[in-house]
């Protein structure tokens, strides 16, 4: 419904809940929500990768070979870096574009994805290709979805209030469970 200039709408959701990974999101990891997902709904996908082991990716390397000042080292030793070796990478997973083609492919009458992880593309991708995929079919994306372990995994609906151009979106279970915040 309207309330004043706002478009007021509840979109159902469906939780997919992943094992906690830091790995990027792949077409099989979500084989077994794709044919259930009901035409209008929105996925909910939780990754659980706060709680998923820190991935360790080999530091960066200057042309000659050496660390760069301030990735550990005799040079630039740093309290936060876990070895001289390795930083940690503090991105969550994302979507693979071969995923996100799954997606669209498989349930092609969702309105949109929700994700627990600050983007929904895969850290370091450029031009956001998993974002533009999902925009160029007018699909909702709501990245950063906090509690996500709050949201039941049925009869859950996505709030989302409109205003203008700009729409904003929150996450409230439509069972006895608190609501989400985004």
């Amino acid at each position: 419904g309207r309330k004043g200039d706002a478009l007021v709408q509840q979109i159902p959701a469906v939780v997919l809940s992943l094992p906690p990974s830091r790995d990027a999101v792949t077409p099989k990891m979500l084989e077994p929500i794709m044919a259930q997902m009901p035409k209008g709904s929105l996925l909910l996908l939780r990754t659980n990768w706060r709680t998923a082991k820190p991935a360790a990716i080999p530091s960066a390397k200057t042309a000659d070979g050496s660390k760069r000042a301030g990735e550990g080292g005799a040079n630039g030793s740093t309290s936060h870096s876990p070895s001289a070796a390795h930083v940690v990478r503090p991105e969550g997973p994302g979507l693979t574009v071969d995923a996100a083609q799954a997606l669209l492919r498989r349930a092609p009458d969702l309105l949109g994805i929700a994700v627990d992880t600050p983007v929904v593309d895969v850290p370091g991708a450029t031009n956001q290709p998993v974002r533009n995929l999902f925009a160029a079919k007018g699909w909702i994306v709501v990245e950063s979805l906090d509690d996500m372990d709050l949201v039941p995994n049925t009869g859950a609906r996505l709030l989302l209030i409109r205003e203008s151009c700009t729409a904003t979106a929150s996450t409230a279970a439509a069972s006895r469970r608190a609501p989400a915040r985004v």
